[in-house]
């Protein structure tokens, strides 16, 4: 996860107070234990359509289930 965020993939809270926090150029190095402690993750913008996600109104993200996708 860490070398996701690293590469500006995803983007985490750590509480329901604090922003969204991304990487980018300038920005201070998260370390693992920040991600760990994350509440919410999201997936970049600029990869929706690349990853077919569909943001619907009540449900924040809804995977087709045509597709069975299996983890190795």
């Amino acid at each position: 996860m860490l070398c996701l965020y690293t590469v500006g993939i995803v983007g985490f809270k750590i509480s329901s107070l604090t922003p969204y926090k991304w990487a980018f150029r300038d920005s201070t190095p998260t370390t693992k234990n920040e991600i760990k402690r994350a509440s919410l993750m999201k997936i970049h913008k600029m990869l929706h359509s690349a990853l077919d996600i569909r943001i619907i109104t009540g449900n924040r993200y809804e995977r087709d289930d045509e597709e069975d996708i299996e983890c190795s």
